[in-house]
């Protein structure tokens, strides 16, 4: 089994960097497919999840700490949010050939993209649909009114990646 083409990064932390191999577009087809139904695809997957979660969560963090005139404390929030999106995306890039982890379609090209999200935004309003209804049902109101202004943001977002996908060149 031929070892993996990896391309070196660099993942930088406030002023430490750490060094290391990101997944190349160029791995060895059987090296790679001999991940389906493993454990560790499940963990790349489960990683990609928790990285884009804590990128969130940290630029979130950075808002609170500016209003709250932390600028340093914010910065910091930020540098950390940077190095996990870099990881995300260094998960995508080993998820690539298996789909998208969210929709579980193709994903690669431009088009497939497109069709992920479209499919992601679709399951987003089915979600958001019954979070209203419970929202609702246990006397949340503020809570309702939130997912109904999510719900209608993400039915935009479907129609405009239908648009962009409509008017793509072939």
């Amino acid at each position: 089994l031929r070892a993996s083409r990896v391309v070196r990064t660099q993942l930088t932390v406030g002023r430490v960097a750490l060094a290391g191999a990101m997944p190349s577009a160029r791995r060895g087809a059987r090296q790679m497919s001999s991940l389906e139904g493993t454990k560790t695809l499940q963990n790349l997957k489960e990683a990609f999840a928790g990285e884009s979660l804590a990128r969130m969560r940290y630029l979130f963090f950075a808002q609170r700490a500016d209003l709250e005139g932390y600028s340093e404390v914010a910065a910091a929030f930020r540098d950390v949010a940077s190095s996990e999106e870099a990881q995300a995306m260094g998960h995508l890039e080993f998820l690539q050939e298996f789909g998208d982890p969210v929709s579980n379609q193709p994903m690669g090209s431009t088009k497939e993209n497109l069709n992920c999200a479209l499919v992601g935004e679709s399951h987003d309003g089915v979600l958001t649909a019954e979070a209203i209804k419970m929202a609702q049902e246990e006397g949340f109101e503020d809570a309702h009114d939130w997912f109904t202004t999510v719900q209608q943001a993400d039915k935009l977002h479907k129609k405009y990646f239908e648009k962009v996908l409509k008017e793509m060149p072939v």
